[in-house]
């Protein structure tokens, strides 16, 4: 598989529908968390990814939508899937 094909999966034709896909460590390194804890997040469905051969991606919009599905209280009107206000 090339390198553009592991790094990013072009879905469409537009730049709009491209996914922007990212490594484990990357991913880690944005939630400032091990990549333990990404690995059990995926294990458990939490957070979404693509399997590429033996390697995991994770799109980027997947760590957003984690983001927001755990945010507790809100932050400049957006509140978590939770449903929970601080």
């Amino acid at each position: 598989m090339t390198k553009h094909l592991e790094d990013n999966l072009d879905v469409g034709h537009s730049p709009e529908d491209r996914v922007d896909l990212i490594r484990v460590t990357e991913a880690a390194r944005e939630l400032s968390a091990s990549r333990s804890l990404v690995y059990s997040l995926m294990d458990r469905g939490e957070l979404a990814y693509v399997k590429l051969g033996k390697s995991r991606r994770i799109p980027r919009q997947a760590l957003r939508d984690l983001v927001v599905a755990n945010l507790v209280g809100t932050m400049s009107g957006v509140q978590g899937a939770r449903g929970k206000s601080d």
